[in-house]
């Protein structure tokens, strides 16, 4: 989970790692921010940056006894500078070194830490996400009806069930900012009688995704009932384009990604209407 913070910043990181040392170390924090690094619960490094340039704090050369419990404490947090705005991406590293070995300064890998993230109660907490935790989320998918856009309350286990004149509007799960990574989400549609086909149209009101042969890659697949693909969505795709025009029982929209590039993302509309036969 990427994000950036505006503001005073309210998060904190804490990590945790299990050291063998027996000699004389020194350790550095390169942060934004403000930090605590204590070594068995006794304070090592604190500091605190100017602005959103990051700033380098050292510990005292220390013994590390084995097994010892290093933790780290951050908050993005830094004492803001005159007309300079705080909007900044929260940096922390921690380095250590041997005593007069500053030459094999090391910097301590993140994925060797046990990590975890909680909100800090601060008069500042502004917090922008960089991404969607929750991609997959209902609440991506909205229902029009004469009284405007409302959440949907006819769902379950991401099945919307539809009348004719239902209108739902879908986005990636990030509209306010590029997609994310490794999403794999799926949301059916489906007619609210079982036994009686729907027309559904689906449009395109925006689309911005990775352009890859078969879409491959990052896509949009509109499946009509259990497994026929009547449409692959990738690259861009000019507003209100209809993508997929179905009668049957239900579609699903199918929406995977890989791991490297990311886009603004898509969103679509999909209209229900009864098949001609039976207007």
């Amino acid at each position: 989970f990427r994000f950036s913070v505006l503001g005073g910043g309210a998060c904190s990181a804490a990590v945790v790692c299990l050291c063998r040392l027996e000699e004389r170390y020194v350790f550095t924090l390169e942060l934004t921010g403000k930090a605590l690094l204590d070594l068995n619960g006794e304070s090592l490094v604190e500091g605190q940056s100017i602005g959103s340039t990051p700033a380098l704090f050292s510990s005292d050369p220390v013994v590390v006894p084995p097994f010892s419990r290093l933790s780290l404490q951050h908050a993005h947090y830094p004492i803001p500078v005159a007309d300079e705005p705080l909007v900044a991406t929260a940096v922390v590293r921690l380095y250590w070194e041997p005593v007069g070995h500053p030459e094999r300064r090391e910097l301590v890998p993140a994925q060797v830490m046990i990590h975890t993230m909680s909100l800090l109660e601060t008069e500042a907490d502004h917090v922008v996400a960089v991404n969607d935790p929750n991609p997959c989320s209902a609440r991506n998918v909205a229902e029009h009806h004469d009284r405007g856009v409302v959440e949907p309350n006819d769902s379950r286990d991401n099945n919307y069930f539809s009348d004719a004149g239902d209108v739902w509007h879908i986005v990636d799960g990030s509209e306010e900012t590029d997609y994310n990574a490794h999403t794999e989400c799926s949301w059916r549609f489906s007619s609210r009688n079982g036994f009686v086909d729907k027309m559904f149209k689906v449009v395109v009101e925006s689309m911005e995704v990775e352009k890859s042969r078969q879409c491959q890659l990052d896509g949009v697949e509109i499946v009509e009932g259990a497994s026929n693909t009547v449409a692959r969505l990738c690259g861009s795709v000019a507003p209100e384009t209809v993508v997929a025009e179905v009668r049957g029982r239900s579609i699903r929209v199918d929406w995977k990604t890989s791991a490297l590039v990311h886009r603004a993302g898509w969103k679509l509309r999909i209209e229900v209407e009864d098949p001609p036969a039976l207007r």
